[in-house]
């Protein structure tokens, strides 16, 4: 499925993570009252295989405790606290709470979860509402063939080594080019119908060539209204943030 079906998307990073806790239930209802199109929210299976919404598997930046979200059951996560007296959500809880008001981005962040997140999806939202995220080949491989409406987007980070050819990619076209080939073939290897890339990889020239190839554009994680109005005007699809607040003005 290439291309993108919706217009302009503001996406809360893990709700409204810039303002509130990150991936609670308080943090993503921030964000829908802000109005916002898609909201970005992260999983992982704990230690009895239920979905939590949690992105890091040790607890200690979110909650200050050293415990492992895949060591540990549901029971004995729901009563740490990971900020404002929020507790870690599952996948059902957030789904639910979405269903209907904003898309969804799910970033997994394990690899082969595709029947799991599609029995939640199909127990509590519309595959027509969701999008998956990431780099997990397996679970887009299976997803693909479980349900097609289900739509796809491979992740590209920024990594250090790559700054000169980021800076010929934004200066020059023929970096451009060869920056955007190389961020098209991974697009293309995932069958992944948009992009979403780390904002400092998306030159407006790379932009242009990918959505040339057929793909929606979406960047992540902007929190400053000039980058954000800059990327919106260079032709993204999409634009992800902690501040929606800011993000709403775009």
């Amino acid at each position: 499925m290439k291309g993108n079906p919706w217009p302009f998307l503001r996406i809360a990073h893990r709700g409204a993570a810039g303002l509130e806790p990150e991936n609670t239930l308080r943090s993503i209802e921030a964000a829908l009252r802000l109005g916002v199109e898609m909201v970005e929210i992260d999983t992982r299976p704990c230690a009895d295989g239920t979905l939590l919404v949690v992105h890091d598997d040790n607890l200690s930046r979110v909650a200050g405790v050293r415990q492992r979200v895949s060591e540990s059951t549901r029971k004995e996560l729901q009563s740490i606290d990971v900020g404002k007296g929020e507790h870690i959500p599952s996948l059902d809880e957030v789904l639910d709470l979405l269903r209907g008001r904003a898309l969804v981005n799910i970033d997994q962040k394990l690899d082969d979860l595709a029947p799991q997140l599609l029995t939640a999806i199909d127990r509590v939202s519309r595959r027509e509402e969701i999008m998956l995220s990431g780099h997990a080949p397996r679970t887009f491989a299976q997803m693909r063939a479980l349900a097609p409406e289900v739509r796809l987007s491979r992740s590209l980070d920024a990594r250090w080594r790559g700054t000169p050819r980021r800076l010929l990619a934004r200066w020059t076209t023929a970096g451009a080019r060869g920056e955007a080939g190389r961020i098209i073939a991974r697009g293309r290897a995932a069958q992944a119908g948009a992009l979403t890339l780390d904002y400092r990889l998306a030159s407006p020239r790379v932009i242009a060539y990918c959505k040339r190839a057929g793909f929606a554009v979406l960047v992540w994680t902007v929190d400053d209204l000039p980058t954000m109005r800059a990327l919106r005007a260079a032709g993204v699809d999409g634009i992800t943030s902690n501040r929606p607040d800011l993000l709403m003005q775009v």
